[in-house]
């Protein structure tokens, strides 16, 4: 069994964006650290999580992400027509139509029954 190293090692090391402030009592025979996010926000956490790499951030960094997608999602489909709850309204496809060419009085009669 190898030894196990000091917690006073860890005070000051970084782990992703979480710098370790003061290491707490064990929790169920886990050693757990008070930790500061970049952003500002203070958090107890599983030193294990912290050596794993399962634990980078307070959470900020996931909820960038999620921001970003979504931001993305929503130029991506601002073009589209939508209906009146909001869901991308999809054209209809008139095969008959597809491989003839008919003059614009025509199509529009044909679309409109269809």
């Amino acid at each position: 069994m190898r030894p196990r190293t000091p917690d006073s090692d860890f005070i000051g090391q970084t782990f992703g964006q979480l710098t370790v402030l003061e290491m707490r009592p064990n929790k169920g025979g886990c050693r757990q650290a008070f930790v500061r996010c970049e952003c500002g926000t203070e958090k107890q956490v599983y030193l294990s999580s912290l050596k794993s790499g399962n634990a980078i951030s307070c959470g900020c960094v996931r909820n960038q992400k999620a921001t970003a997608r979504l931001r993305k999602y929503q130029s991506e489909n601002k073009t589209r027509p939508r209906n009146a709850s909001g869901m991308p309204i999809k054209e209809p496809r008139m095969p008959m139509l597809e491989n003839r060419s008919l003059d614009a009085a025509t199509r529009r009669l044909l679309t409109a029954r269809w």
